[in-house]
């Protein structure tokens, strides 16, 4: 019986060529962490959080993660490393404060919940992990962390087939889930208001929070009042939201329908290979190099034993 992860889904559909890499365990053998390394990094600073560890501060936990990475870090990911650290700890305190205030759930029931369904038609055990399975009104909702640098608009998360999966999944499963929360972390540090040579507050709208101009208009000593025109117009800045993610019965079940024939695709011996370029392959491959090489008929084994190495294949 193969097990395979929703995220090998996405990889398959998103390139084969990716997926097959991927799957035999080829791994860069030099390189820095790449564009997702730091959401990961705030995952595991959330998976901690939500534990409920009260004896490290979110600076502790990121450090922790840091040091877990083991992979050759070169001298100009160490330069933002420590640039990376602090817009971390920045959101991760944001974050925390905005949690306490904002009860959008009533129980935390699973972290890091695996979710499985034995797939009818292939040898083939899908699996998904919620970061979160929560309470909220009587109901069970899955929850997603996600950093990223602005929100996603209703187009993306309709059309995102990992929280449909997701649903399918517990549906399938204990649950009768109503839906998926997008819990969004943007990555950006709220800005500090200018001071004037006058000893005033700059009014100028910036990006930052309400709450953040408050205290630096309290910590100088003037009155709120004074300044809640800007206070006003700040209400909009946003660097949390929940977004609440719902599929119909009629979305699961053509879910549910569409998936077997994919999935034993993936498992077949005659699966055809094949890349799939788009303009992210840019920053998001770790296997250009070899990809570049096949295409153009070089030494691949040369390349590919040059610049990877296996770890863990998975077929």
């Amino acid at each position: 019986m193969h097990r395979i992860h929703v995220t090998d889904m996405r990889t398959f559909k998103r390139c084969r060529r990716k997926w097959f890499y991927v799957n035999q365990g080829l791994v860069p053998r030099k390189t820095s962490p790449g564009p997702l390394w730091f959401g990961v990094g705030i995952h595991y600073c959330l998976e901690k959080y939500y534990h409920r560890n009260r004896l490290y501060t979110p600076a502790d936990w990121w450090n922790e993660y840091v040091n877990k990475v083991s992979m050759p870090i070169d001298e100009d990911f160490q330069d933002k490393l420590e640039e990376l650290t602090d817009l971390a700890n920045h959101m991760l305190d944001g974050y925390f404060t905005y949690d306490g205030t904002h009860h959008d759930w009533d129980e935390v029931i699973g972290i890091e919940y695996e979710l499985t369904a034995k797939i009818p038609g292939t040898i083939v055990t899908l699996v998904g992990t919620a970061d979160l399975v929560v309470i909220r009104n009587g109901r069970v909702w899955a929850v997603d962390h996600k950093t990223a640098s602005s929100f996603p608009n209703d187009r993306e998360l309709e059309l995102d087939d990992q929280m449909t999966a997701y649903l399918w999944l517990m549906q399938e499963g204990i649950f009768n889930p109503a839906g998926v929360v997008y819990n969004v972390l943007r990555k950006s540090i709220p800005g500090t208001p200018e001071i004037l040579q006058s000893g005033q507050l700059s009014k100028r709208v910036i990006d930052t929070t309400p709450e953040v101009y408050i205290n630096t208009v309290l910590n100088m000593g003037l009155t709120v009042a004074d300044y809640q025109d800007v206070i006003d117009k700040l209400k909009g800045k946003e660097f949390f939201r929940r977004e609440k993610v719902t599929r119909s019965r009629r979305q699961l079940q053509a879910f549910g329908e569409i998936i077997a024939p994919q999935l034993r695709e993936m498992t077949s011996k005659n699966t055809a290979i094949y890349p799939h370029k788009i303009n992210d392959c840019a920053w998001d491959c770790p296997y250009l190099d070899l990809c570049r090489c096949t295409d153009d008929k070089g030494d691949v084994n040369y390349t590919r034993n040059a610049l990877y190495q296996v770890v863990g294949r998975r077929r």
